[in-house]
């Protein structure tokens, strides 16, 4: 017809749209004796770019624990012949509210083959705060000598506490309310609880640039039988290695007092030690 006409006239100098690009590639074929690439359209990158960025969210999540492992000893061979290790890890998370503290570590030794040091230990300490210097506090800690013939000491205290000082490299909390602890001993067979006031004193400070001083002290009296009074003081300084205060080296006194020990043991025990100190930055 006329517009048919019309039509086909007016679409003949009108540009074909261009053809699609798989359309226009001529193709080529795979040489003989090469296996085809079977991950042809995987997106490599993308994939890596999750686990990196999955890695990178689980660093970030251990980056907030302060990590700090020691490591001391000595050894000595000849007429006499001892060897002593001293370990220890400490893992604290805090902000400017809330502390979480876990410690793990002890010291074991022997002289001309005979054993006479096992002591391992086990801490952990939660602090609550509200933008305030009082604390509610949580804490429980656990010991293993087998020089005072103790299988096992566990105590468990909540209460309440101070800061006085809560800095990067300062601090003094005061930790005090009530608690128990469970006793088992051998040689002879002694299995005792008590009920307890359990009081903490927790101190550190830089005495100059390159040596700080770490004091800890713990007292848990009992109440229901007023004999018995536990003491633990834990004294360190530490000098610094490096310039960015990652290793230190540490000097460190600790003094167990137990004023009702099992049958035919001491009082005190007084350990000396000097260790290697990391921490994570």
């Amino acid at each position: 017809s006329g517009e048919d006409d019309q039509l086909l006239i007016s679409n003949d100098n009108a540009e074909l749209p261009p053809l699609p690009s798989m359309i226009n590639q001529v193709p080529v074929p795979e040489p003989l004796g090469v296996a085809p690439d079977l991950d042809e359209g995987v997106d490599e990158e993308s994939a890596f770019g999750q686990i990196t960025e999955y890695s990178d969210q689980c660093w970030e999540y251990v980056e907030i624990w302060t990590k700090r492992f020691e490591l001391g000893g000595s050894y000595l061979a000849g007429n006499t012949d001892r060897s002593y290790v001293t370990t220890g890890l400490n893992l604290e998370k805090s902000d400017n509210n809330n502390l979480f503290e876990f410690e793990i570590g002890g010291r074991w030794g022997q002289s001309n083959g005979v054993r006479d040091a096992n002591r391992w230990y086990g801490n952990a300490t939660l602090d609550i705060a509200r933008s305030t210097n009082w604390i509610v506090f949580f804490t429980n800690k656990n010991t293993y000598d087998e020089f005072e013939n103790l299988d096992w000491r566990g105590t468990i205290s909540s209460g309440l506490g101070y800061r006085f000082i809560n800095e990067d490299d300062r601090r003094l909390i005061v930790r005090i309310g009530p608690g128990g602890t469970r006793e088992i001993y051998n040689s002879p067979t002694l299995k005792r609880t008590t009920f307890d006031v359990f009081a903490e004193l927790e101190f550190k400070y830089p005495l100059s640039d390159h040596i700080k001083l770490e004091h800890k002290q713990t007292w848990t009296p009992s109440v229901d039988i007023a004999r018995i009074l536990r003491v633990t003081t834990e004294t360190g300084l530490l000098f610094k290695l490096d310039n960015q205060d990652r290793w230190n080296l540490r000097v460190g006194l600790l003094q167990i007092y137990n004023s009702f020990p099992n049958a035919g043991r001491k009082k005190s025990d007084y350990t000396g030690s000097v260790s290697l100190v990391y921490t994570r930055k």
